[in-house]
């Protein structure tokens, strides 16, 4: 069996140890998973004048000429003319002044990059993006008449030199590599055996066996965190709790009975999934999943009402001061009859409010505590917590989440987010919790008509505006920035408030943003609820959790500054009452992904499949943000391309714990060692 950590010094020499270093290869392990960014086919290179078209373009020739000019601000340009038998082509080089001794006359090159005409001289130039120099026989085997693997490369190193050298260590080890998937999955799923993928993806015989081997590699990579998931979610399933709430009190009757509303079958199954975690005897780590307005924060109500009622305290954790305040609010008063005390934690607070908010959750009294990230601080104690909600909570990092749970020793979790989630990022940033999904809407609400406008079409807008506000209604106006910045073109807020005064001077204005002192931004807040104020200009703030039933327009300037889940949360402040109402996007779609967000928006209402194409358009990445998320790094597995694979690795996952709980069996005893070797940490780190 080879061992993936030990080092390359027996296999390389000095120079060829220190080339690997440069990439930060050491070890054996290092060398197999350095794989290649991506494949050249140059099994029939094209004659230099057959070489014609858009896209990139493969080229050999031998040098005949070598010129280089430093033109302004030091730019270097390096040319270098090749000829074949049936023309010739000049190379360009831009910035790479180290080529210069080394690209000799009579040496053969094979390099790739696109063609451009020279506007001054008329011939043809290949712009230089690959290069490689034959040197000897060994390097005209390996970069001509085969399929080339390139590799990420830091400047000064060749891919010819690096490809060799990793050749000559695959060739000694590679037949060493154990399988470490047990035999009846590989049969199963057809899978290449390891050792044959990982000689294919560094010396690839065919375009068809080199997917097959990135395929395997892929699937070892989810099928490794889909197991950690999994053993996480077994851990967590067989952990007991002391902290067991009662299923049924007065306190929870009581807030149902007084509903002026009937609960849809979604709410109901998803108090019931709440219910019957914390009765269990286990610990609750569930997951709620909701589109706008579909009615989460009366479950939210439901498992607060649940942990009061059984004697412990409750905490609701949200991302910003404006949501915590209306949180605050509503909760107090839909609770203050049952006689159930609510305390607010946040930044912007008075020293004296804020010391005496602390003072009460000190002293374990059963209540609500309800707060941004502060309630994370060090002061803030809750020695009788036993309810953890974190509301959108994919707006706090994993370890904000942990810092919250972590106030008690194992309190009851429950997340939820108005921002539907890919099926990929449920299986990966969310695969331990148990999920409920609530999708049906409330009766009476319907879709806001989403419509997109361009810029120079804005008195159209206006005049929709000045409908709704005469028919009694109010009006959201979002901008993406605060002030104007020098170097974006976009409007802001500021401004923007200005010209909608001036565009409505008989209507009042209000103008809210995050950098607003927090009186002044929830005054305004209450003046727009009430009706007071018609028209709210604001920035993203506003984005979740504000509760208007009045206002039935949603106007989103330079909308295609926004991602599609952030301008379907926007949407969802609207459409909450009983009225017809809009969402218009005001903007310029540039980019023809910018083009595909709007027509989204237009065509689709439903969360779930913007969320989906959010991904695709966006990336993993850019959508939750890797540090925040919890997302992991893979090396060549891609959430969005890969979905089937990921889910395929998940059930495989799921079968493999439920045929050998704690990987026991000889059978998986490589796979086990493969397993653990990754994932090093105890049970009790595991839980966190």
């Amino acid at each position: 069996m080879l061992d993936f950590s030990i080092g390359l010094r027996p296999l390389l020499n000095d120079y060829a140890l220190r080339q690997l270093a440069r990439l930060g290869i050491h070890t054996v392990g290092d060398v197999l998973g350095y794989f290649p960014r991506g494949y050249q086919d140059r099994r029939n290179i094209p004659r230099i004048s057959q070489v014609t078209g858009s896209g990139v373009q493969l080229v050999t020739g031998m040098v005949e000429a070598v010129t280089e000019e430093v033109v302004k601000n030091r730019v270097s340009i390096l040319k270098c003319r090749i000829r074949d038998v049936s023309g010739a082509i000049e190379l360009v080089f831009f910035n790479q002044s180290f080529l210069k001794p080394v690209l000799k006359v009579g040496l053969q090159l094979v390099a790739a990059g696109k063609v451009e005409v020279n506007s001054y001289t008329g011939s043809r130039q290949l712009m230089v993006s690959e290069l490689d120099i034959i040197r000897s026989e060994a390097d005209r085997r390996m970069a001509l008449g085969v399929i080339v693997p390139i590799y990420p490369l830091s400047q000064g190193l060749y891919q010819s030199r690096v490809r060799g050298i990793i050749l000559e260590v695959i060739e000694k080890v590679v037949g060493q590599v154990d399988d470490h998937l047990p035999l009846w999955v590989r049969d199963k799923l057809n899978l290449m055996p390891l050792s044959d993928a990982l000689k294919e993806l560094h010396l690839p015989t065919s375009p068809h066996l080199c997917t097959a081997a990135r395929q395997r590699i892929v699937f070892d990579e989810f099928l490794r965190f889909q197991m950690a998931l999994v053993e996480k979610r077994q851990v967590r399933s067989r952990e007991t709790t002391d902290i067991r709430f009662v299923s049924t009190h007065c306190l929870l009757d009581r807030y149902m009975e007084s509903l002026t509303y009937r609960l849809t079958a979604d709410q109901t199954a998803a108090i019931s999934d709440v219910v019957g975690d914390v009765i269990s005897g286990r610990a609750m780590n569930r997951l709620i999943q909701g589109d706008v307005g579909s009615g989460k924060t009366d479950v939210i109500a439901a498992a607060l009402l649940l942990a009061i009622g059984s004697g412990f305290q409750a905490a609701l954790m949200v991302p910003t001061e404006v949501l915590a305040e209306q949180h605050f609010r509503r909760f107090s008063d839909q609770f203050s009859e049952l006689g159930v005390n609510v305390v607010l934690v946040k930044g912007g607070q008075r020293s004296r409010e804020r010391k005496a908010a602390i003072a009460r959750m000190a002293s374990g009294e059963p209540m609500v505590a309800i707060g941004t990230h502060a309630l994370i601080e060090v002061p803030v104690v809750l020695p009788n917590l036993g309810l953890v909600v974190v509301d959108e909570q994919h707006r706090f990092g994993v370890m904000q989440r942990m810092k919250l749970n972590q106030k008690s020793m194992t309190p009851h979790c429950l997340f939820t987010t108005a921002t539907p989630i890919p099926r990929s990022f449920m299986l990966t940033v969310f695969g331990d919790l148990d999920k409920t999904i609530i999708r049906e809407l409330p009766p009476g609400r319907r879709p806001p008509q989403t419509v997109f406008f361009p810029l120079n079409a804005i008195g159209k807008v206006w005049e929709l505006c000045r409908g709704q506000l005469s028919a009694g209604h109010q009006v959201y106006i979002v901008y993406p920035l605060v002030e104007e910045s020098e170097k974006m073109d976009l409007a802001s807020a500021m401004d923007g408030y200005v010209g909608v005064c001036q565009e409505f001077p008989s209507i009042s204005v209000g103008l809210v943003h995050g950098r607003l002192p927090s009186v002044e931004k929830n005054n305004i807040m209450a003046r727009f609820k009430s009706g007071e104020i018609k028209v709210l200009v604001a920035t993203t703030v506003i984005e979740v959790g504000i509760d208007v039933p009045n206002a039935t327009v949603m106007v989103i300037v330079n909308s295609e500054r926004f991602g599609l889940s952030q301008l379907h949360q926007l949407r969802g402040r609207v459409g909450r009452g009983a009225a017809r109402s809009y969402c218009i996007l005001l903007g310029k779609a540039k980019t023809e992904v910018a083009q595909r967000r709007m027509d989204a928006m237009v065509q689709i209402s439903d969360g779930f499949q913007l969320a989906e194409l959010d991904l695709k358009l966006r990336g993993p990445g850019e959508l939750l943000g890797t540090r925040q998320s919890g997302l992991p790094n893979f090396k060549m597995a891609d959430l969005v391309q890969d979905q089937s694979l990921l889910s395929l690795a998940h059930r495989t996952a799921m079968r493999i714990f439920e045929r050998d709980s704690e990987l026991t069996r000889i059978e998986n005893a490589g796979l086990a060692r493969w397993y653990r070797s990754a994932t090093p940490f105890t049970v009790e780190t595991r839980l966190n």
